[in-house]
């Protein structure tokens, strides 16, 4: 049992991953829907790999089961967000417990 499943009491509308077509347009894949996850408001900046600064707008932590990478979108109460890092958290045993996101 995962360390946050206690805490995880709120829900992400959809998870989409995203990738471009051969003109250039953004094309988006619904993988996951009513995601539970431990949301949290949060403003920050954060400095990516290529030196540029954005500001968050939020964090979340998934469970092991929803495999998510930089660039996806999540959508929650209407609003869209783009995942910039993800970070995969270990349990004592080095299994993988959890996954935190942050968004933009």
């Amino acid at each position: 049992m995962s360390l946050i499943s206690g805490a995880t009491n709120q829900t992400i509308d959809y998870i989409y991953s995203i990738s471009r077509t051969k003109t250039g347009d953004k094309s988006r894949t619904l993988l996951y829907s009513n995601v539970p996850c431990r949301w949290e408001e949060r403003t920050t900046i954060v400095k990516l790999p290529n030196n540029e600064e954005k500001t968050t707008k939020a964090l979340a932590w998934l469970l092991p089961n929803y495999s998510v990478t930089e660039n996806y979108e999540i959508v929650k109460d209407n609003e869209t967000y783009t995942i910039v890092s993800v970070e995969k958290k270990y349990g004592l045993g080095g299994n993988h417990d959890h996954t935190k996101v942050t968004l933009v």
